[in-house]
């Protein structure tokens, strides 16, 4: 039961995330549209692993999100 409300406020904070993008989008110019494109491409890319985070680890969402971000990091980040 416990996984289950990690999940739902994994939920919670990405369609928050998503939101703000969203808002923030419609009330700045193309410049400021094409920033928070790619911080949307950012948080999409962070997000990627966090099911197989949760799944894997016992951690809550904000630390998923972290884990996440750092799997990607370390997997296809030149050295």
């Amino acid at each position: 039961m416990e996984r289950k409300g990690t999940h739902l406020r994994l939920c919670v904070h990405r369609c928050t995330v998503g939101l703000l993008l969203r808002a923030l989008e419609e009330r700045v110019g193309w410049v400021g549209q094409l920033v928070l494109k790619l911080v949307g491409v950012a948080w999409a890319l962070a997000t990627f692993l966090v099911v197989p985070v949760l799944v894997t680890r016992d951690v809550g969402p904000i630390e998923a999100v972290k884990a996440s971000a750092d799997l990607l990091r370390r997997t296809w980040a030149r050295t």
